[in-house]
């Protein structure tokens, strides 16, 4: 009885995603693409929340180059770095994993299909169009229709899901977990911030109740911090401009 006594009082609480009130976003540095090169690829907290570490990738015909930053939360002063620090690695780990750091039962399904797809569109039109048996006197002759549809090809698409919604969605790429989605540490239940295909910072729970951030667009790279009181992303605010911002999350 005291064994048992003990795990439910270790047990994480539940939480209810429509509940937890959030603030606007506040932006915590600016990130210009003339310096920091290439797509960002990771985020991380530091355990004592002062500092995050982002992961730049700039892909060339060359290969990939990796750069390495961490920001200040408290000034937003950014400084390259070598490599990621140790506590970025433990935390990319389980903010990017595939079931939730509380409920590892509790897992991201993950879509794998192929569709075709047409590069270019399939003529249309006049009697052809209408089913008619002349495509030449439309104006659309069997041999373009013929080309069009050799056009068509096969993309491999994979698509992260959980509770029914789209975490994200790679087509002929490889998939990396965690630029769509950050699951919260243990500590605070089973949720997950994730970005919708509209850009989106959305909150869900175990039961798949759900919540829209408000003040946050074309979001990317969502991860709450250890104690789960705050969430850091970035925001597109220009075509080679980001901020990277935070949120605060608390329960009523």
């Amino acid at each position: 009885m005291l064994l048992l006594w003990m795990m439910l009082s270790q047990a994480p609480q539940a939480v209810d995603a429509t509940a937890l009130e959030v603030t606007a976003p506040t932006a915590v540095a600016q990130i210009d693409g003339g310096k920091w090169k290439g797509e960002a690829r990771q985020l991380a907290w530091s355990p004592d929340r002062k500092e995050i570490y982002l992961q730049f990738v700039e892909t060339r015909r060359n290969g990939q180059t990796v750069t390495h930053a961490v920001a200040t939360v408290a000034t937003g002063a950014m400084k390259k770095v070598d490599g990621p620090p140790a506590w970025a690695n433990a935390y990319w780990t389980w903010k990017s994993g595939r079931g939730a750091p509380a409920k590892p039962t509790f897992q991201i399904a993950v879509d794998q299909r192929t569709e075709a797809v047409t590069s270019t569109a399939t003529p249309m039109g006049g009697d052809l169009a209408r089913g008619g048996a002349d495509p030449g006197a439309s104006g659309i002759s069997v041999e373009e229709v013929a080309g069009a549809h050799n056009q068509r090809q096969a993309v491999q698409i994979f698509e992260l899901r959980l509770k029914g919604e789209s975490l994200g969605t790679w087509k002929n790429e490889a998939v990396v977990p965690g630029t769509t989605f950050g699951w919260a540490p243990a500590a605070t239940g089973v949720a997950i911030a994730y970005v919708n295909a509209k850009g989106d910072l959305m909150l869900m729970d175990e039961r798949g109740e759900k919540r829209q951030v408000d003040g946050v667009a074309d979001a990317s790279l969502p991860a709450w911090s250890d104690d789960g009181s705050q969430i850091a992303m970035l925001v597109r605010t220009g075509r080679r401009t980001q901020s990277l911002s935070v949120v605060s999350v608390s329960t009523p």
